[in-house]
């Protein structure tokens, strides 16, 4: 259905927060929406569309993102390069890069007890450093970056995005960040 995906979005939001792990509730929310989003395109592929699952596990530190659909298939992506980057002028290919650069963990498997595939991810809480008293208390939460409508249109063009290098840079950035 077109509201699985935000739907999906504000529970996962809503159960990581009464959590406790506020500070990575927005992180667990866009990779929920990246592997839904597959989920939901590979049942299309099917004659019959069967359910999408998502299962949310934690423990004081971390959260387990697993997606479930119907479609055997394996996930890929046809826009990813020979270098592991998506394809910049593309406008699809980017999801699983995203779950790769935001989570600690991911991958895919095939249940015994059903047809079908589940892709899952796992989210882990920002540590404060070992040498304060309390050795697992959580860094101030620090949000992803919004947009910011703009009034006006931009006039250059984003040469940076083009730059192999500098997605790698930020790629690499976001991976220190957890």
């Amino acid at each position: 259905m077109p509201s699985a995906v935000p739907s999906a979005r504000l529970h996962a939001r809503l159960v990581v927060r009464e959590w406790g792990l506020g500070a990575i509730a927005e992180t667990v929310e866009l990779v929920v929406s990246e592997l839904v989003t597959n989920g939901v395109k590979a049942t299309q592929e099917l004659d019959h569309l069967p359910a999408i699952r998502l299962e949310l596990s934690s423990d004081e530190d971390q959260v387990l993102v697993a997606v479930r659909d119907g479609n055997p298939e394996p996930v890929h992506s046809t826009d990813i390069g020979d270098d592991g980057l998506p394809d910049l002028e593309s406008e699809s290919g980017r999801g699983l890069f995203l779950v790769a650069s935001l989570s600690t963990d991911w991958g895919m498997y095939w249940p015994d007890d059903a047809p079908g595939k589940v892709v899952w991810c796992l989210v882990t809480a920002p540590q404060a450093d070992d040498v304060g008293t309390e050795p697992h208390r959580r860094q101030a939460y620090r949000p992803l970056p919004k947009r910011v409508p703009s009034d006006y249109p931009i006039r250059r063009s984003a040469h940076a995005m083009g730059d192999v290098e500098v997605l790698e840079r930020v790629r690499q950035g976001l991976k220190r960040l957890r």
